[in-house]
Parts: C-alpha cells; structure tokens; sequence
C-alpha cells in the first residue's frame, strides 16, 4: 500500500523551520520530576523547551546551554544529557486524522541516511537531526518545505 495521497499533498506544501540553536535532549529519573519542571517554570529559558512524562523517564528538550553549569538542571543527579542535535519544526499545521505524514518524512530521512528522533505537538510534527546535517535535511525533505 502506498501513500496516500492526502498525505503526498501535505508534505508537498510543508514548510519547515530549523531552528538557529543547538539543541540537547536529557533523561532524568522520575524522581526528579518536581525539581525538573521547578526549574523550568522558574527560569527565563532561551528557544524552544518540551518536556515529558513517560511514566519511566523525564524527558527535557532544551537549547544545549540549559544543560550547562550556571543552569539548575546541570546539577540534577542522574541526568543523562546528548547534545549536538537540530530541531527541524514542520511549520505547517497537520489534521488528526491525516495518515502516514510522519512515516513518511523519518523515511525519506532513513534513505538518505539521517537518524532522526521525531515528536509531535498538537498541531505540528518535530525531527530531531544531528546538527552537521542541519541544512542538509531541507534537501532531503524539500521544498514546499524549506522555510527559515
């Protein structure tokens, strides 16, 4: 079965934003979930933050420089922190009910031979790519889709 075409038409009018700042992704134990979100309630941070609960782990998505000494989260014992990564934002709002979009964009990223991880916010899908491919994934994804 191949891709439907509602969705061909979607990822052919997508714009994307890369954004200008190296990101970080941590993992904290669950245990740290209260002086985690503390910290990021309380401090004025710099570009996009997500964060998550999974049940097992919490999840933080920051600029790398949240995750360096002089910010509270670089002395959170147990912390696991990866930096080097892009975050690529498809700046085109997506239905619910639109099938495939997000398989179909982390393929063609497998065929070109980018890792990526991906998340979803209500209306938008997000790639996390390594930073020296920053400008290659808008060759990959194209452009109806290579917004600044």
């Amino acid at each position: 079965m191949g891709v439907p075409e509602r969705t061909l038409s979607l990822l052919a009018g997508a714009t994307w934003h890369v954004w200008p700042c190296e990101m970080a992704i941590a993992s904290f134990p669950r245990e740290a979930r209260s002086r985690v979100v503390a910290m990021l309630a309380g401090e004025s941070l710099p570009g996009p933050v997500w964060w998550g609960d999974d049940g097992f782990e919490l999840t933080v998505l920051a600029p790398r420089e949240v995750f360096e000494s002089g910010h509270g989260l670089a002395g959170i014992s147990g912390g696991r922190v990866e930096a080097g990564w892009a975050l690529v934002t498809c700046r085109t709002p997506l239905p619910w009910d639109v099938v495939g979009f997000l398989a179909e964009v982390t393929a063609r990223l497998a065929r070109a031979g980018m890792t990526c991880g991906a998340f979803s916010a209500f209306s938008r899908d997000h790639l996390l790519v390594p930073w020296s491919k920053k400008d290659e994934v808008r060759q990959v994804l194209g452009n109806g889709g290579a917004g600044e």
